[in-house]
């Protein structure tokens, strides 16, 4: 379940994106909701139960899901921007099952603090990469990149261990890694 308030005295855009990275829907004004805020229903693969009213469902191809959302202030004074601010914290998120009473929602000011949100481009990646592997359902447009990772040691439902003779060309130095990924694009 996800809350989004009413576009009010700030604007409030985004979208809500599956676990690599397909939108599943727009929010805000050009968004499903149309700026008037929504409650959002998000349901798993799979899912055949009922779709209660007074949502907008959206159903993923993921177990995992996550939104992107911008709140632009409607000028440049501390109101405009304290109201921009105000819709964000506004944003709820929490299961179907506690929609009765909602949990107490926390958000996180990362103002002024350092953010990295590169992927890393050392053996770390690929870790991750298997825990996704292994939680998200193999979709027919998956097929041929799960036989790539396979060689590498990354499968569903196993374990993933780096074997020794494997693990070298995975610890490219990142400069080195990030240099062929450049050559690589089309100028």
């Amino acid at each position: 379940m996800f809350e989004v308030p009413a576009a009010e005295g700030a604007g409030l855009f985004g979208s809500i994106n599956d676990a690599w990275q397909a939108p599943l829907v727009d929010v805000g004004p050009e968004g499903a909701d149309e700026g008037r805020g929504a409650r959002y229903l998000l349901l798993p693969p799979g899912y055949e139960g009922d779709e209660p009213d007074g949502y907008i469902v959206v159903r993923s191809s993921t177990y995992n899901a996550y939104s992107i959302l911008r709140a632009i202030a409607e000028g440049s004074t501390e109101a405009d921007i304290a109201r921009a601010i105000g819709l964000v914290r506004k944003l709820r998120c929490y299961p179907l099952a506690e929609a009765a009473s909602p949990p107490q929602q926390r958000h996180i000011d990362i103002a002024g603090k350092p953010f990295d949100g590169i992927a890393a481009f050392d053996d770390s990646f690929f870790d991750a990469l298997a825990r996704m592997i292994d939680e998200e359902p193999v979709q027919e447009r998956d097929l041929a990149m799960m036989g790539l990772i396979g060689a590498i040691g990354i499968e569903k439902g196993q374990l993933f261990r780096r074997i020794p003779r494997r693990a070298r060309p995975l610890e490219l130095p990142r400069p080195r890694l990030m240099l062929g990924w450049w050559r690589r694009l089309p100028m």
